[in-house]
């Protein structure tokens, strides 16, 4: 950095010969192999999948609000 800001900046991985695939690779974003997903010793774990967000209860408390409301205005 050379002191007129920062920046932000992402860490390519580099190239590693994946022992089951038998030849040289360029990683993923976490740094395993495209092919089999072979992990290098280095490689940092992959993160777990973020479970789907149920919107059926945000969308009955919205519904619900707003009725209160119009019942409140109403009367």
């Amino acid at each position: 950095m050379d002191g007129r800001g920062s920046i932000t900046t992402r860490r390519m991985p580099g190239q590693f010969r994946c022992l089951p695939c038998k030849r040289v690779v360029t990683g993923t974003e976490s740094g395993h192999c495209p092919n089999c997903g072979f992990v290098p010793p280095s490689a940092p774990d992959v993160p777990a999948p973020v479970p789907p967000v149920s919107w059926a209860p945000v969308v009955l408390v919205v519904i619900a609000v707003v009725v209160a409301v119009v019942l409140f205005v109403t009367n």
